[in-house]
């Protein structure tokens, strides 16, 4: 969902709320008449609120209320507090049928938003771990190990703090479905380096790999206009 969207569904809900505050004062309307009237003078508070479709999405909630309540879906035109009275004696309440989805999409929307962004940083922040940790690893590794292992530490560091992160997997991954990515080629094993905190490392490996599968996941269940929305730039990169 766009920005544009998102505003235009926002200001339906406030139209609703506002048409239902002030139904017991207006005489004489019918309530689509009365969405129409708060929608024209919110305009003229506001000339913003001509953007978009905002009475139009208003109406079509309240549209789909009254088919729930009557099975040929045609909204009676008498006064509209009498039909707001007269759905209620038969246990539908109009204004909640019609702001109940506006709401639950407006909740599922932030939720999805709130997840892809809380995985992100949680990845962005375990990537930041272990570039740190791969600082320590090689600076452990040029103080403590033969001239042969400092070079392979000294590759092994670079490639864990680049783009390149990913091809790099943990043991406790080796046999997962993570480690079939055709950039997963190289197995940190801590048996192979005695003398340095390996473990740390092989720890932040893995927790990388689980919060980058994790993000993808989530970016993979987003819509089309919602990933255009939260990632410009397409699929989240390593």
């Amino acid at each position: 969902m766009t920005l544009r969207v998102k505003i235009v569904e926002r200001r339906a809900i406030e139209l609703l709320n506002m048409a239902c505050d002030r139904l017991p004062d207006i005489a004489g309307y019918t309530l689509i008449g009365v969405i129409e009237r708060e929608y024209q003078r919110a305009r003229q508070q506001n000339p913003a609120w001509a953007e978009g479709s905002v009475l139009e999405r208003a109406i079509d909630a309240m549209d789909d209320a009254a088919l729930q309540w009557r099975p040929d879906g045609v909204m009676p035109a008498g006064d509209a507090l009498e039909v707001v009275q007269a759905a209620k004696n038969d246990g539908f309440d109009l204004f909640r049928l019609a702001l109940s989805p506006l709401r639950e999409r407006a909740v599922a929307i932030e939720k999805r938003r709130s997840l892809y962004e809380s995985s992100s940083g949680v990845f962005e922040g375990l990537r930041r771990q272990l570039i740190e940790l791969a600082n320590a690893f090689e600076a452990q590794a040029r103080a403590r190990l033969t001239p042969q292992q400092q070079d392979r530490a000294v590759e092994l560091a670079a490639l864990m703090r680049g783009k390149d992160w990913d091809r790099v997997i943990s043991t406790n991954l080796r046999d997962t479905v993570l480690a079939s990515s055709p950039r997963a080629d190289i197995v940190f094993d801590p048996a192979h380096w005695p003398g340095v905190d390996a473990m740390a490392i092989e720890g932040a490996i893995t927790d990388c790999h689980l919060a980058y599968s994790d993000l993808c996941r989530v970016y993979d269940s987003l819509t089309d206009v919602k990933k255009q929305e939260l990632s410009p730039a397409g699929r989240p990169t390593p």
